[in-house]
């Protein structure tokens, strides 16, 4: 049985915020021990398209974060841009009727456009209980008790938006093999808790210092 290492989610350049091009964000999966990736760039798939493209024996999974009215929702397993700026149900069903995984991130993190309470009633397959970019570290305990109380699926991610933050939290499943996208977002939806842990870190001030500063030279041009 091996124990497998996913972030399930994280940003390419192709999300305006992010830094890195897919290339660079897998180099750096592969040197963690991440088996799999989830990229989740806001409002588009092109930097899925592109990881694709690259050579790496990290497993690329398929997403989106889009940008709700009320917040912030992922979709897994999924190459279809999903149009922003629905409601947060909306978006759930649009996720669901294109064959995606959803995922709400960071519900309590308000200052990052978590949905909040309304996660409770969506309908997602799972809430991500651990996110390395939060500001407010506690919005991560409020997350894991709400995926207590509603007895769902839970994923974590880095948020990373830049390669060095890559598997700075993620997602640990025990299973025999090399498993498939499918296989991955079945054992997560099982809700085993043998087979599925998060585990993880905060991102550094450091870190987020200098993708601030890098942010700022993007917008200006190419650095």
């Amino acid at each position: 049985m091996n124990q497998l290492k996913l972030d399930l989610h994280l940003h390419t350049w192709y999300s305006t915020d992010a830094i890195d091009p897919p290339s660079l964000i897998l180099k750096m999966a592969a040197r963690k021990g991440l088996y799999a990736i989830a990229i989740t760039d806001h409002n588009t798939v092109q930097g899925v398209k592109r990881a694709r493209e690259c050579k790496s024996n990290v497993v690329v999974i398929p997403g989106i974060e889009v940008d709700a009215k009320e917040g912030h929702i992922i979709g897994l397993g999924i190459s279809t841009e999903i149009k922003p700026w629905r409601t947060a149900a909306e978006t759930v069903e649009l996720i669901k009727d294109a064959g995606g995984f959803v995922v709400v991130p960071h519900p309590f993190d308000y200052m990052r456009r978590g949905v909040g309470t309304i996660a409770r009633r969506l309908g997602a397959d799972a809430i991500e209980v651990l996110n390395s970019k939060t500001n407010t570290p506690f919005s991560n305990t409020l997350a894991k008790r709400l995926a207590k109380n509603i007895k769902s699926a839970v994923t974590a991610g880095s948020d990373a938006h830049l390669a060095e933050d890559v598997g700075n939290a993620y997602v640990l499943i025990q299973e025999k093999g090399e498993p498939s996208v499918d296989r991955i977002l079945s054992i997560i939806a099982s809700k085993k808790h043998d087979k599925v842990k998060v585990a993880g870190k905060i991102t550094s001030l450091r870190s987020r210092v200098r993708k601030i500063a890098l942010q700022r030279m993007k917008r200006k041009g190419p650095y």
